[in-house]
């Protein structure tokens, strides 16, 4: 299917319905490794050759092109400025830079980057931002540099940008740029617009440079349009000698020092030692555009181990249904899950009320936890661990999805829980969702904000660290002001455990917010616990939560990002990523 050229641009509110109501219904299968035109591949990056370390960062980007004559590997010796793993995307692995740390990877002083004369290049970008600025000059996403660039003069005043393709900010508008050198040193470029590019959205840039036709030409592709621009009867620097720095993710000076650090993901960088014709680099982009822009949606119905839609028709507190607000100990007020028969029970101490309200997705339950520090009485919802062990992660891959809405998420309490299954707290076991603490010290220099959203997992493995975070193996939480939940809003959250990769990923309104490596390959099991919504495992009032949440769901697989993207769209559209059996039955037994 080929993405045609077009300079339509498509609105916010289009996007979303694109998304949620197109790109969601189909299902994409990314292609073969090898890409369809591989005559002067020079280089090619993907996730499958990075060399990753303990901690998921990465020291090495193997060249997937062998041979004579091509790139040796790019690589970054600092531990600290080397990107690090990211999430799958179609089940490829991703590089996430950093620009605050100026995190990119770089080939030094090879000499077969060395053009003599009649220089050509292509080079393609598969990449998603992870912010967007719109003073910024200059956000490089690839930069080849050089001390000489026709052979005689020697343009280090000028500094040793030879070619780069970039993110620009300037008099109010972005845009994709392709920069190269002239022959007497100066640069001229091709660019095409990108006021409407997307954070987490993923894009294809490409820059063409030729000395003989004497054009340099920037096309870009999204999952909207793609489209080109062109700059002709240019003179292009026809020689370039003395190769300083190859980059990704930067660009470099005639002295090798590097800046202009890009911000985001990386998926697949491939250059080529000519310029390609535009009916191959059309083949190109159409390929990487099925690996990364158009997404893969999966059936949900596929390991899906638990779905409580929390609706009216779920519920029951004995025969009646809708069910009242149940605030005592007796009776049994019940909401089950229309996926393997499972059932949460109301439990807690007595004079709180779980009742039924409006959700975010036809009904939902309303917790009344407990405000401040205090043991009042609360109410959660419970599976009991007898049923509950085939919930658990185990070894494999995992994802929790739930809907929120907080009525008292500015506490002084610790640990106010969303939903959670084994003792995180003392027995240092399972998985939770919860706000944080109140701004305590952790690993890494960081600390805790009271009240933002926490995502934890613990593996049964042996300990790391005397601190909790440091036993659980993998935390991530949100230090901005987003991370706190605003009272009144739904937000959507999502925690997956990817032990492909060794990563837990935390989604917050759809977005992947952060990746933390998983240490050990121990299974995520709930040492005995219930799986608790609204509270936490130990039935410690003081964990409880105060409000209302919706469509809670278990998977014995790791979504993808395409998915988890998808779920908070619909959502945004009052469905949920599930339609109800049909007959409006309550249970499906699968």
């Amino acid at each position: 299917m080929r993405i045609t050229k077009t300079t339509k641009k498509v609105s916010r509110m289009s996007w979303g319905a694109l998304i949620a109501g197109v790109l969601c219904a189909g299902m994409f299968v990314a292609e073969a490794a090898t890409p369809p035109v591989t005559d002067g591949l020079f280089l090619h990056l993907n996730g499958s050759s990075a060399v990753v370390d303990s901690q998921g960062r990465v020291g090495t980007w193997t060249n997937l092109v062998a041979g004579a004559g091509v790139s040796g590997d790019l690589t970054q010796p600092t531990d600290w400025r080397k990107p690090t793993l990211s999430v799958a995307v179609n089940g490829l692995r991703t590089l996430k830079f950093n620009r605050l740390a100026g995190q990119h990877l770089f080939v030094a002083g090879d000499p077969v980057w060395n053009r003599d004369s009649g220089s050509e290049w292509t080079t393609f970008v598969a990449f998603a931002p992870s912010s967007i600025s719109t003073t910024d000059a200059a956000r490089d996403l690839f930069c080849a540099g050089y001390q000489n660039f026709d052979g005689s003069a020697n343009n280090l005043g000028n500094a040793a940008t030879a070619l780069r393709i970039f993110l620009r900010a300037v008099n109010g508008g972005r845009y994709v740029t392709t920069q190269g050198r002239t022959s007497s040193g100066t640069f001229l470029w091709s660019q095409v617009n990108a006021d409407h590019m997307a954070v987490g959205k993923w894009e294809i840039a490409c820059g063409r440079w030729s000395s003989s036709a004497k054009t340099i030409t920037m096309d870009r592709t999204n999952r909207v349009y793609a489209v080109g621009a062109k700059s002709s009867n240019q003179s292009i620097t026809d020689r370039l000698a003395n190769h300083i720095y190859t980059t990704i993710g930067a660009e470099i000076n005639h002295s090798g020092g590097a800046g202009n650090y890009y911000d985001g993901e990386i998926a697949e960088v491939l250059v080529y030692r000519r310029a390609l014709s535009d009916a191959e680099t059309a083949q190109v982009q159409d390929w990487l555009a099925e690996r990364y822009v158009r997404c893969v949606i999966g059936p949900y119905e596929n390991d899906l181990a638990l779905h409580c839609r929390m609706d009216d028709k779920d519920a029951r507190r004995g025969t009646t249904s809708p069910p009242p607000a149940l605030s005592t100990a007796d009776g049994d007020w019940t909401v089950r899950s229309t996926t393997n028969n499972h059932a949460f029970t109301a439990s807690g101490s007595r004079g709180a009320v779980v009742s039924s309200a409006t959700g975010m997705i036809g009904e939902c339950v309303s917790f009344e936890g407990v405000a401040g520090t205090g043991a009042a009485p609360y109410r959660a919802l419970t599976i009991p661990n007898a049923s509950a062990t085939a919930l658990e992660p185990g070894a494999g891959n995992f994802t929790v999805s739930l809907w929120f809405n907080a009525r008292n998420a500015v506490t002084n309490t610790a640990a106010i829980t969303l939903a959670a299954h084994g003792n995180l707290y003392s027995g240092n076991k399972g998985w939770a969702i919860f706000f944080g603490t109140s701004n305590r010290e952790l690993p890494g220099g960081y600390y805790e904000p009271a009240s933002n959203i926490t995502w934890r997992v613990c593996t049964s493995g042996p300990a790391s660290g005397g601190s909790q975070d440091e036993v659980c193996k993998a935390v991530v939480w949100l230090a901005d002001a987003d991370g706190i939940p605003e009272n009144g809003v739904w937000r959507h959250v999502a925690l997956v455990v990817d032990r492909d990769d060794k990563q837990l990923c935390a989604y917050l309104d759809g977005t992947l917010r952060g990746v933390r490596v998983i240490v050990d390959e121990a299974a995520i099991e709930s040492g005995g616990q219930d799986l608790v919504v609204g509270g936490r495992p130990t039935v410690d009032a003081r964990h409880s939560y105060d409000g209302l949440i919706d469509d809670f769901a278990i998977w014995h697989r790791a979504l993808s990002r395409d998915e988890i993207a998808c779920i908070y769209e619909l959502g945004c559209a009052n469905q949920s990523f599930l339609k109800r059996p049909s007959g409006g039955t309550c249970i499906t037994i699968r």
